[in-house]
């Protein structure tokens, strides 16, 4: 049934229904309120033309004169040839039109088209400051100014707290488009995500007639909001709720507390090296809930702080892929990848240091310690890093090309990285063949060094100085080269470059 508003609040006058011979005969609305009309009616059973095995009588309901969206309302219960049935869960303040039917077998009959108009309504709550305010979570009270004018209406109205992330949303248009052309739901909770103005949700209290008695006698509703982001404004005000149609109190706000350094503290990163970072955080959000709520700890990194910062609103799923001190998972945000590592590790609010690896040299990182409450996220402080670039500490280039031989001199600063009891083995790896992996591998390394043509040798040092001669080269050929280093299981590489032998002719 599709509803439209209207400004005539007049009903039908009462016209006498039994001086005719049709089949039906549409009656009079004997009373209406805001969302119910008690309607009659008339039926002439003797004069159908026809013979029939199945019938059904009623009166049909629309908001449109030509009834293309209409609601039909079926009884069989007739006291000689009269009919009489309240029509419930109407929206108020809106012009119905209505008739009698009746349909035997697949004939209708229909009597005459009339109309009335539902009575407007005011809306009945007032909210007050909200209170308890947390991280995620909000207390409002609802209290009752005033009943509806008929009691009867407690069967179609619900009273309730709208409230939003935009103020824009909190509009009785926007609440009436969360229903499908006036139809009535009458559970008490609802969830609507709206793309162009955020998510917003209703809770409301359905009103029949014993639970509007008993609003009645609590003057005042409490209403506990959770799920809410840290340190958001939300705009909450009263409704009511006649069908479809929506009254809206005064428009309030909160905001809920910011997540402090206190409360989730992000550490700097230490131990930067070329692939790998140490982090470390704490937190004391314990302290904010009771000791029944389960909170996990994350750690979230990725190569963009944007991506980092849309994915604050989000629970990622935690993997089953070990990692480390936890497990490793991902999601793409603005086609970057954010980086989660879960169930984090420690005692009195201090996390054991969590090892991040498999980074890619030369590059920014932004990181955040991060809590899971529930479906709520909570991100502290984004803080950032840059991993070594190895062409830094550890170079050669040519310094004398022949037509056969290429010598490649430069250095290595290693030393100051890592203490003089790891030792560290140099090689240097010439190749004229330039693998299509090259520009996509993260460390850039040559990958195909089983051709006969891939040459790998140890550098001379000398202090921090390193010398490696190629012989026996093709002429006029250009070559790719890099300097590795290994200490330990870390293994570095600088970037690949090339060089091209001198040609024979003259």
């Amino acid at each position: 049934m599709i509803v439209s508003s209207c400004n005539s609040d007049n009903g039908t006058e009462s016209v006498d229904i039994h001086n005719t011979t049709d089949v039906a005969v549409t009656g009079n609305v004997v009373s209406h309120g805001v969302t119910y009309a008690q309607i009659d009616g008339y039926v002439n059973l003797d004069k159908l033309t026809i013979s029939y095995t199945s019938l059904e009588i009623g009166v049909e309901l629309s908001t449109d004169e030509n009834f293309t969206h209409s609601r039909k309302i079926i009884t069989n219960e007739l006291v000689g040839n009269e009919i009489s049935m309240t029509v419930n869960k109407l929206s108020g303040h809106t012009i119905f039109f209505y008739r009698t039917f009746v349909k035997a077998n697949d004939l209708y009959n229909y009597g005459q088209t009339k109309s009335f108009t539902t009575k407007d309504f005011s809306n009945v709550g007032l909210v007050g400051e909200a209170s308890e305010v947390s991280l995620t979570s909000a207390k409002i009270a609802c209290q009752v100014g005033k009943e509806v004018s008929d009691t009867k209406d407690g069967n179609g109205m619900e009273v309730g707290i709208a409230y939003a992330a935009h103020k824009e949303s909190l509009t009785p248009e926007k609440l009436s488009s969360t229903f499908y052309n006036g139809t009535y739901d009458t559970t008490d909770y609802y969830t609507v995500v709206d793309s162009k103005y955020s998510a917003f949700s209703l809770y409301g209290l359905d009103l029949k007639y014993d639970s509007w008695a008993k609003l009645m006698e609590k003057e005042t509703i409490e209403y506990v909001i959770t799920g809410l982001l840290a340190g958001e404004t939300y705009y909450y005000c009263s409704f009511t709720r006649a069908g479809n149609e929506y009254k809206l109190g005064e428009i309030k706000s909160f905001t809920t507390k910011s997540v402090t350094d206190e409360l989730l503290y992000t550490g700097d990163a230490t131990d930067v090296l070329f692939s790998s970072a140490i982090i470390s955080a704490r937190s004391d959000l314990a302290s904010q809930y009771s000791s029944e709520t389960t909170i996990q700890y994350v750690l979230r990194y990725s190569t963009s702080m944007d991506a980092l910062r849309k994915s604050g609103k989000d629970v990622i799923t935690s993997a089953n892929r070990e990692w480390g001190t936890g497990y490793m998972s991902c999601k793409y945000y603005e086609n970057t990848l954010v980086y989660q590592i879960s169930d984090l590790s420690g005692d009195n609010n201090s996390f054991d240091e969590v090892q991040l690896e498999h980074l890619t040299k030369g590059t920014t990182y932004y990181y955040s310690v991060g809590a899971t409450i529930g479906d709520v996220f909570l991100m502290g402080n984004i803080k950032s890093f840059t991993t070594l670039s190895p062409d830094t500490y550890l170079f050669v280039n040519p310094t004398k090309v022949t037509s056969t031989s290429v010598t490649l001199e430069g250095k290595t600063l290693l030393l100051s990285l890592f203490a003089d009891d790891k030792p560290i083995e140099y090689w240097v790896e010439c190749s004229p063949n330039s693998n299509e992996e090259i520009d996509v591998d993260p460390n850039h390394r040559i990958v195909s060094w089983w051709s006969s043509e891939n040459r790998r040798l140890q550098p001379q040092k000398e202090e921090d100085r390193l010398t490696v001669t190629f012989s026996d080269l093709k002429t006029g050929t250009t070559y790719y080269y890099c300097i590795s280093a290994y200490i330990g299981k870390l293994y570095i590489s600088s970037d690949v470059k090339s060089f091209t032998t001198e040609s024979d002719m003259k």
